[in-house]
């Protein structure tokens, strides 16, 4: 009996121990906890994330959260975010000693961008900063020191040239566009531009946006064969708007047109054909006027 009694409190205390050692770590593909303390941890999304905090950089326990985020704000005028964002939590967390970020890539997302190109940036609460990134080939990671606690994401410059001539070709932002010219729809080779489009104005009526307004350019090109437009939309924002009727909508300057669309439920993407450039979005008329912003600049 006294022994039973000896074991139940030798295994009570155990259990107590490792409680107060790991907190929770309830790890899946788009959130996860645990606590890290003084002595240092890992808190990761295996294969996508990762924060290494190293000992002494914490003087107390902190909860720390991941979270996934598949519709991150755009950076700006041809940066490409490589897949999702992640914010890690709680806000105000700063460590004495840099801890690190860790994030992977796949490098088919680069397009003819390079890996060495690939930055981690941080959201101020104004906007995205760059932070100094180590790229490792090998391991398809890009890893930053950090002081604090924000949203993080990699991402790369496409600033290089997109140049199109009479064999035609195609241009595409990964989880944004593809844009798709024939062969005879130039008549001469076109260096071609991308930005976000600032200040949009509303399409009017019930209409909604379902994708962040997309400037193409340059302004005045003009296809003698029509090139096909495909826009990926986010179907959380379509507001009680039914998904087949989206439509990719063109700024004819006095204000938007629908084209003639084609909506591919299954992957989220609009697709339209159109015999110049201009700015382009998708939309779907809503049962109600609620205007939602989901572009940031």
């Amino acid at each position: 009996m006294k022994l039973f009694y000896i074991m139940s409190i030798f295994l009570l205390a155990v259990s107590l121990i490792l409680t107060g050692c790991s907190s929770k770590d309830d790890n899946n593909d788009n959130i996860t906890e645990k606590t890290i303390g003084a002595l240092g941890g890992t808190i990761e999304i295996s294969g996508d994330v990762s924060l290494y905090v190293p000992a002494s950089a914490l003087s107390e326990n902190v909860d720390f959260k991941i979270e996934r985020n598949s519709s991150p704000a755009p950076i700006g005028s041809k940066i490409m975010i490589l897949d999702d964002s992640y914010i890690i939590s709680p806000d105000g967390t700063n460590f004495s000693l840099p801890a690190t970020i860790t994030i992977y890539y796949n490098e088919s997302e680069l397009g003819s961008a390079s890996e060495s190109d690939i930055v981690i940036y941080s959201d101020t609460g104004s906007g995205w900063s760059r932070l100094t990134t180590t790229v490792n080939n090998d391991d398809n990671r890009a890893s930053a020191l950090v002081y604090h606690l924000s949203e993080f994401c990699a991402a790369v410059d496409t600033s290089s040239d997109i140049i199109i001539g009479p064999n035609g070709g195609y241009f595409w932002v990964t989880n944004v566009l593809v844009f798709d010219i024939p062969r005879g729809a130039l008549s001469e080779n076109v260096e071609f531009i991308l930005a976000w489009t600032t200040s949009p104005a509303p399409i009017g009526g019930n209409a909604v946006f379902v994708s962040a307004p997309i400037t193409i350019g340059p302004s005045g090109t003009n296809f003698a064969l029509p090139a096909t437009i495909r826009l990926n939309y986010n179907e959380d924002y379509l507001r009680g708007g039914n998904e087949a009727d989206i439509k990719v909508y063109i700024d004819s300057g006095p204000g938007w047109i629908p084209l003639i669309t084609t909506v591919d439920i299954d992957s989220n993407i609009a697709s339209a054909m159109v015999n110049h450039l201009s700015d382009f979005v998708t939309a779907v008329d809503t049962p109600t006027t609620t205007e939602v912003s989901i572009y940031a600049y």
